[in-house]
C-alpha cells in the first residue's frame, strides 16, 4: 500500500508537464497568429501605395502630354495672332503682301514695279512653279520685292531701310560721274570699284554688259 501511495504523486505530476507543454504549445502559436495579424495591415498598405503610384505614374504623362499640348497651342495661336498683326500692317502701309493677287503689283502705294520682272521657277511640295519675281525701285535703288506663284504674292523683302543707308546714285544729267566700263574685262571687277553705286551684284553686271562691257 505505501508503495502505491508514492507513485500516485508521480502520475500527478507527469500530467501537470504535459498541460504545461500544450498551453506553451498554444502560446507560440497564439503569438504567430497576432505577429502575423500585426504585420498584415502595413503590408496591405504598401501594397495600396505603390498600387496608388503605379496609377499615378500611368496618368502622369497623359497629364504632361495635355499641359504641353495646351502651351503649344497658346503659342501657335500668339505666333498666328503676330502674323495677323503684320499682315494687317502690312495691307494699311499699301506695300505688297504675302497672299496679294499678282494682278494688284501695280496699285501698291510704293508705285508701279520694275519694267524687267525676273522669272523663275519655284519648288512646291515637289512640283515646279513658274515663279515671277517684282522689284520696285526708287532714286536707283531697288526698295522692295514681291515673289509671286499661281497669281499671288508668297513672299516679300522689304528694303527700304537698308536702301536709304546708301550712298544716292548720281543723277543721270552728269554722265561724267557715271559708273565707266572702260578698263575692265569682266563684271566682278567693276561691281566692286562701283560697289556704292549698286544694290547688288545683278544689276552692276546688267548695267556693265549694257554699257559695252565684255
Amino acid at each position: 500500500h505505501c508503495a502505491a501511495a508514492r507513485k500516485a504523486p508521480q502520475k500527478k505530476k507527469s500530467g501537470r508537464g504535459t498541460l504545461i507543454l500544450i498551453l506553451i504549445i498554444i502560446a507560440v502559436f497564439a503569438a504567430l497568429f497576432i505577429y502575423h495579424n500585426s504585420q498584415k495591415p502595413d503590408g496591405e498598405k504598401a501594397a495600396e501605395k505603390s498600387e496608388a503610384l503605379e496609377i499615378d505614374g500611368a496618368e502622369n504623362p497623359g497629364r504632361d502630354r495635355s499641359e504641353a499640348s495646351e502651351s503649344l497651342s497658346e503659342v501657335l495661336a500668339q505666333a498666328a495672332e503676330i502674323r495677323e498683326n503684320a499682315l494687317k500692317e502690312l495691307k494699311e502701309s499699301g506695300v505688297p503682301y504675302v497672299g496679294m493677287p499678282e494682278s494688284l503689283m501695280g496699285e501698291t502705294a510704293l508705285g508701279k514695279p520694275s519694267s524687267y520682272v525676273h522669272e523663275d521657277t519655284e519648288m512646291i511640295k515637289g512640283v515646279a512653279h513658274y515663279a515671277y519675281e517684282y522689284s520696285f525701285v526708287r532714286d536707283g535703288k531697288e526698295i522692295f520685292v514681291a515673289r509671286c506663284v499661281d497669281g499671288k504674292v508668297i513672299k516679300v523683302e522689304d528694303k527700304r531701310a537698308y536702301a536709304a543707308r546708301l550712298r544716292p546714285r548720281k543723277s543721270d544729267g552728269d554722265a561724267s560721274s557715271e559708273p565707266t566700263v572702260e578698263g575692265f574685262t569682266d563684271p566682278d571687277d567693276f561691281y566692286y570699284w562701283y560697289r556704292d553705286d549698286f544694290f547688288d551684284f545683278e544689276e552692276a553686271e546688267n548695267y556693265y554688259y549694257s554699257h559695252g562691257g565684255k
